[in-house]
């Protein structure tokens, strides 16, 4: 927020195992009643550097075991079977408002699935689009992040 000259910003840091790191403003996403929740992105340096470490120079989480079971395990929960592409759309019936008998799109809306994670129950947000195609976004909770960043680090690997 800005008026005047003045500016006020919301910095979001991490540790963990003695690494802290800044986590920059595209990491952090919203849900529609204000919960913030980080988006776990398999090739981001910032998310890399948390989990895997320094020690690897190419550390990637992209094609790990991991994050894929996680991910299948989001979309389960949510709903989107192995067949629903990305992009798929649901229509309603006709909508009666149109002249022309159009068909009405369903709207789809975010909602969070907890999954059992190391027997932490965790928090992620599923966006209301792509879902299929999305970073896993855990609620911004020490003991969620903590069990979700202990389970990834296995599949730290270099590329």
């Amino acid at each position: 927020m800005e008026a005047a000259g003045v500016e006020i910003s919301h910095t979001v840091s991490l540790k963990y195992n003695g690494k802290k790191q800044s986590i920059p403003d595209s990491l952090i996403v919203q849900d529609g009643l204000g919960h913030e929740f980080l988006k776990v992105a398999a090739t981001n340096q910032v998310i890399l550097r948390l989990i895997c470490g320094n020690s690897q120079k190419n550390a990637s989480l992209a094609g790990g075991q991991r994050i894929t079971d996680l991910k299948q395990q989001r979309n389960q929960k949510a709903g989107l079977a192995a067949s629903d592409g990305p992009d798929e759309e649901e229509w309603l019936d006709e909508c009666p408002d149109s002249p022309h008998g159009a068909f009405k799109k369903k709207q789809k809306v975010e909602k969070v699935v907890t999954l059992d994670i190391g027997g932490t129950q965790v928090s992620i947000l599923c966006p209301a689009k792509r879902l299929a195609a999305s970073d896993l976004m855990v609620k911004l909770d020490t003991a969620m992040l903590y069990a979700v960043f202990e389970f990834l680090k296995e599949d730290c690997h270099d590329e």
